[in-house]
C-alpha cells in the first residue's frame, strides 16, 4: 500500500467519442512531477504489481534528448531496474485500427545474452480495463558478450513463447539515448492482431518507415478482446534492463505521432480531481469514510453515463452520490444535448469490519466501459481523535487566529477538521488545519480559545484553554487638529492650535503647520509652532496637519487671516526707553504719551497692549520669564 498503507488514486481516462482534425494525442507522460517523488503517487499512475524487493520508479530531473523528437528533453525522466514495482497509466482504449507508442531509453545495463537467452522486457501496452497479468507489445532488452545492446518485439503477454521474439541485432551502445516506436495494429478476429518496432527511425511525420520489426510466426497466443489497448505499463522484471526512460508519447497515427504541434486530445468523458488525493479512504466497523470528491464532464455522449463500481458477490465496498448526501452503490448522468457539464461526483467507504478494501469503478456510456477510477481504503479503529494542544492565539481587529498542533495519536479514522471556540459568548470557526480565525469578536474583551479534534466517528475532548487574547481595532489617522489662531511677527507667524481629541489609537508624534499662499511649512511636537521666511506685508491663513504611527491627519480648517510685519519685530532690542520689573509690575519710562505699547512673550506671543502716558507707566501683566516690551519700532526686554 500507499503512504501509511492507504491510496486514493483517480486514474484519468479520455473516451474519444469524436473525430478532430488537428494532430492529437491519445496520451503524452513528460514526468512532470517534483523530482524525487514516487511515480506510483501521481494521481494517474497505479501498481500493476509490488514485489517484496519494491525498487521504487522515482521521478529523476534531467528528461533523454534525441534530435528532432517532438519532447526531446522536456520534464525529467524515470529509471527502471530489476525486480522492483510495475505501473500502469490508462487512456482512451483503442478498439480498432492502429496505435502507435514511443519514447527514449537510455540503457545502463541490461541481461548477458548467455545468462538470459531473451533478456526481459521494461514496458508493453495494457488492457482497459486493467488486466494486471496482461502486457501486449512487450519491448524486450538483451546485451551480448561485447556489451552491445538488442531490442526485441513481442506481441502476446501470456506463456513464455521467448521464441517468437523478434531481436534487432546487437547493434546499439550502453549508456546511448535511442528512439523506440512500436506499432500496434488491432484486426478482426481471434488471435491476429500484429505488433511491430523500429528503433532510431527518422523523425519525419509526413514519412513512416517501411521497415520493422515483426514477431516471428502466428504468435497465437495471448487473449485479445476490444480493450486490450488501453494502457501503458512499465515492468521491472527479474531480469529486466536498467535503464533510463522518458518522453512517452500515444497516437493513432505516425503522423500525430511524430507531430511537435499534436495536443492530448480533450473530446469525449474528461475525468478531473479537485486535488490529487493519496491520504486514502477509512471506514470503521461502524462509520463510514470522510468523503473525497472528483469533478467529471463528458461530451459527445449518445447514452447516460452510468459510473458502476466492479463487485465481486455483490459486494459494494464504496458508495456515491451527486449531492453529497444520499448515497447509493451506481450513479447515472444523463447528457443534455450529449453533454454533462462539469459535474462532482462524492465517493465515500462504507463501514466495514475488517480491510484493506480496493474496488474499481467503471465509467460506462451504452455498450463502451472505461475502467477509470480506482478506490483503496482500509479499516481502523472505531474511536475519536485525541485532543490537539498547544492552543495559541493572535489578536486582530474584531478576530483572533487560533494556531494549534494536531493531535500526536490518532489511531482512529482521519482527522477530518478542527473547531475553535471562544470563551466569553461560544463563538466558533471551522476548518482543516492551523491556523483558524474566529471572527466576529468584541474589540477591547479577553478571549481564551479551545480547539476540538473531529473524525467520522465524532468529537476529541476539548484542548487545553490558550492564554488571553484581546482584539483590537486597527489603528488610525487621528482626527484633524482645531482652534487654529496666528500670532503676527516680522516674517513670521507663531501658530497656535487644539490637539485633536481623537488620536487614532496611537500616539501624535507630530504636526505640520503650512501656509496660504506660499505652501511654507514648519513642524513640531506640540502647539505653538512658528513659521519663518514670510513676507511681511502679506496676508496669510495656516492649517495644521496632525501625524501619527499610521499616517496624517486631514487639514485642519484654517486660520484667520495674519499679517507679518516690520513695526511688530521681538529682536531689535532697543535702549532708548526704559523697562524694570519690580515685584511682578512692569514700569516702563521715556516715553511720550499716546503711544501704543505693547508686551509679548519670548515666543512671541502677544500677551498685553496700552496707550502710554507721559512719564512712568506701570503695567500689571500675569506671566513669568522673559518679556519684550515694544512701542514702534522701540524694543527692549526684562526678565519677570
Amino acid at each position: 500500500m500507499k503512504k501509511n498503507g492507504l491510496k486514493f488514486a483517480l486514474v484519468i481516462a479520455l473516451a474519444v467519442l469524436s473525430l478532430t482534425a488537428n494532430a492529437t494525442l491519445i496520451l503524452k507522460e513528460n514526468f512532470n512531477y517534483a523530482v524525487g517523488d514516487s511515480l506510483c503517487g501521481q494521481p494517474s499512475w497505479d501498481w500493476m504489481m509490488v514485489p517484496a524487493a519494491r525498487n521504487t520508479i522515482t521521478i529523476q530531473s534531467n528528461a533523454l534528448t534525441y534530435t528532432g523528437y517532438p519532447e526531446s528533453g522536456t520534464g525529467n525522466k524515470i529509471s527502471l531496474a530489476a525486480s522492483g514495482e510495475d505501473l500502469y497509466t490508462i487512456f482512451p482504449k483503442v478498439t480498432s485500427g492502429g496505435v502507435y507508442t514511443s519514447f527514449l531509453v537510455n540503457v545502463k545495463s541490461a541481461p548477458l545474452e548467455s545468462a538470459s537467452a531473451y533478456g526481459d522486457y521494461i514496458c508493453g501496452f495494457v488492457p482497459n480495463p486493467v488486466d494486471k497479468t496482461i502486457y501486449h507489445g512487450r519491448v524486450y532488452i538483451k546485451r551480448d558478450a561485447s556489451n552491445k545492446v538488442a531490442f526485441g518485439i513481442l506481441r502476446n503477454s501470456t506463456g513464455t513463447n521467448g521464441a517468437n521474439i523478434t531481436f534487432s541485432p546487437y547493434q546499439y551502445d550502453l549508456n546511448t539515448t535511442y528512439l523506440i516506436v512500436v506499432k500496434y495494429q488491432i484486426n478482426t478476429g481471434g488471435t491476429n492482431d500484429v505488433c511491430t518496432m523500429v528503433v532510431n527511425p527518422i523523425v519525419d511525420k509526413n514519412t513512416e518507415p517501411t521497415t520493422w520489426l515483426t514477431p516471428i510466426g502466428t504468435d497465437p497466443t495471448g487473449a485479445e478482446s476490444i480493450g486490450m489497448v488501453g494502457g501503458f505499463g512499465l515492468r521491472q522484471g527479474s531480469s529486466a534492463a536498467t535503464c533510463d526512460l522518458s518522453s512517452i508519447r500515444i497516437a493513432n497515427s505516425w503522423s500525430d505521432l511524430m507531430d511537435e504541434t499534436a495536443v492530448v486530445s480533450t473530446s469525449g468523458i474528461q475525468i478531473t480531481t479537485d486535488d490529487a488525493s493519496q491520504i486514502g479512504f477509512q471506514a470503521t466497523a461502524t462509520k463510514a469514510s470522510a468523503i473525497q470528491k472528483f469533478k467529471i464532464s463528458a461530451t459527445d455522449l449518445v447514452a447516460d453515463l452510468v459510473i458502476t463500481e466492479v463487485v465481486n458477490s455483490s459486494l459494494y465496498n464504496f458508495e456515491m452520490s451527486t449531492d453529497g448526501v444520499n448515497f447509493t452503490n451506481n450513479i447515472t448522468l444523463t447528457p443534455t444535448a450529449g453533454t454533462i457539464p462539469l459535474t462532482t461526483v462524492y465517493v465515500r467507504m462504507k463501514a466495514a469490519a475488517s480491510g484493506p478494501k480496493n474496488n474499481v469503478y467503471n465509467f460506462v456510456v451504452g455498450a463502451t466501459t472505461i475502467r477509470s477510477m480506482k478506490c483503496t481504503g482500509s479499516v481502523v479503529s472505531d474511536i475519536v481523535p485525541d485532543a490537539p494542544t498547544a492552543a495559541v492565539g493572535t489578536k486582530g481587529n474584531a478576530q483572533v487566529s487560533v494556531a494549534f498542533t494536531a493531535p500526536v495519536s490518532n489511531a482512529g479514522p482521519i482527522i477530518t477538521g478542527y473547531t475553535v471556540t471562544s470563551l466569553p459568548e461560544g463563538i466558533a470557526a471551522s476548518g482543516t488545519a492551523s491556523p483558524i480565525v474566529v471572527t466576529g469578536l468584541t474589540n477591547g474583551t479577553a478571549y481564551t480559545f479551545t480547539v476540538v479534534a473531529t473524525n467520522v466517528v465524532g468529537n476529541s475532548v476539548a484542548s487545553s484553554a490558550s492564554a488571553e487574547v484581546i482584539p483590537v481595532a486597527p489603528a488610525t489617522a487621528p482626527n484633524a487638529p482645531t482652534a487654529v489662531e496666528g500670532t503676527v511677527g516680522d516674517t513670521q507667524i507663531s501658530v497656535a492650535f487644539t490637539a485633536p481629541a481623537i488620536n487614532g489609537g496611537s500616539a501624535i508624534t507630530g504636526y505640520t503647520v503650512t501656509s496660504s499662499p506660499g505652501g511654507l511649512t514648519a513642524t513640531g511636537t506640540e502647539s505653538p509652532i512658528v513659521v519663518t521666511g514670510l513676507t511681511n506685508g502679506t496676508a496669510y491663513t495656516f492649517t495644521v496637519v496632525a501625524t501619527n504611527i499610521v499616517g496624517s491627519s486631514l487639514a485642519s480648517a484654517p486660520s484667520a487671516e495674519v499679517t507679518p510685519s516690520e513695526a511688530t519685530a521681538l529682536n531689535e532690542i532697543n535702549a532708548n526707553f526704559k523697562v524694570a520689573s519690580i515685584n511682578g509690575t512692569l514700569k516702563v519710562s521715556g516715553v511720550s504719551a499716546g503711544q501704543t505699547l505693547e508686551v509679548y512673550n519670548s515666543l512671541g506671543l502677544r500677551l498685553i497692549s496700552v496707550i502710554t502716558v507721559a512719564g512712568e507707566n506701570k503695567i500689571n501683566i500675569n506671566s513669568k520669564g522673559l518679556l519684550i516690551v515694544k512701542i514702534g519700532k522701540l524694543v527692549n526686554k526684562v526678565v519677570l
